[in-house]
């Protein structure tokens, strides 16, 4: 895997209540990610940034929540350079639609995580989820 993406927590600016980190990312990705692809060398596809998804993903609130929060600000270079690790079929097969589960590595004010990439195909369309791990 390549090196990681450096991810510096000054973007949305500093000393913020988590609460006003994740309203200024939900502004930052209603103007500039809502509504777009990203094209993935790996699986050579584009993945959608819907709305709906961008907002499931911000408010998914876990352990690394605020360093998941940052990650946002690159996550169109996250999602064009996730590798591909495996891909499953979908409740029906890969006729109707795929699983890709893909990672990538980021590294957010000097701390390393694996971030896992969740991309579910439906019909001819893509659509993703992310969360980091520690490494």
């Amino acid at each position: 895997m390549s090196r990681p993406i450096l991810i510096t927590k000054g973007f949305f600016g500093r000393n913020h209540t988590i609460h006003e980190l994740r309203n200024m990312v939900m502004s930052f990705a209603k103007e500039n990610l809502k509504d777009k692809k990203v094209y993935n060398k790996s699986i050579k596809k584009s993945i959608e940034l819907n709305w709906q998804g961008l907002k499931h993903d911000i408010s998914s609130s876990y352990q690394f929540y605020e360093d998941k929060l940052h990650s946002i600000s690159r996550l169109r270079y996250i999602l064009r350079n996730a590798e591909l690790f495996e891909k499953v079929p979908n409740e029906k097969g890969c006729k109707t639609g795929c699983i890709y589960k893909m990672t990538a590595k980021i590294k957010v004010s000097g701390t390393e995580y694996d971030v896992w990439i969740v991309v579910k195909e439906t019909g001819k369309r893509f659509f993703y989820d992310h969360g980091l791990l520690l490494q």
